[in-house]
């Protein structure tokens, strides 16, 4: 699992915050069946996407 960490443990909670009221909304570039996780990663790895790479288990 890949990540990146910005900004402060209270920011963090502040933007928890934010998605819990519904202001804020990830933006999901696509949704791979589990089976198909190589494929999300060659994706992921070549930069072809914008947003989030989720895997259904």
């Amino acid at each position: 699992m890949l990540g990146t960490l910005l900004g402060t443990k209270g920011e963090f909670l502040e933007v928890l915050k934010l998605f819990s009221r519904g202001l804020l909304n990830p933006v999901i570039h696509k949704v791979y069946e589990f089976e198909r996780v190589a494929e999300a990663q060659k994706e992921m790895e070549e930069s072809r996407h914008f947003g989030k790479i989720v895997l259904r288990l």
